[in-house]
């Protein structure tokens, strides 16, 4: 599982994959990860015998990011917030969030990503601090 903290990555989001050539950075993050699990299971050979075949199940792609920034700092900045679809009670429209290590390091492309849970708290000083589980269906790196 790749963990990449704020100042090692650059993340981008954007509703279609094409935005995100031309998407700002999401400021202040302070976390990010992506799970990819191949859901691998030992199964028998066969009848009588103790050996075990492995079986490979569906992919499952997940991960969490969590940012935290100063409110009075930047007022009005609910745009993760929104691509997190936080208060969405119909279906969520899917979105695309670019990770890159470093300045000219590795990207991924996380593709058709929904948020499964978007979290937000905010301390007495004005610290918020933002985060989110979300699962995607497909994944590319350049």
């Amino acid at each position: 599982m790749p963990t990449f903290s704020g100042y090692e990555v650059i993340v981008k989001v954007a509703t279609t994959e094409s935005g995100l050539e031309t998407a700002s950075p999401v400021p202040y993050i302070t976390h990010i990860e992506f799970d990819v699990t191949h859901n691998i299971t030992a199964v028998p050979k066969g009848l009588g015998d103790r050996r075990q075949e492995l079986k490979e199940g569906l992919l499952e792609y997940s991960g969490r990011i969590e940012r935290s920034y100063d409110t009075t700092a930047i007022a009005g900045s609910d745009h993760f917030f929104k691509f997190a679809q936080a208060l969405a009670t119909g279906e969520q429209t899917q979105g695309y969030m670019q990770i890159q290590i470093g300045v000219n390091g590795k990207k991924y492309t996380l593709k058709k990503l929904k948020f499964d849970n978007y979290h937000q708290e905010v301390d007495a000083d004005g610290i918020a601090v933002e985060s989110g589980e979300f699962m995607f269906e497909e994944i590319s790196e350049a």
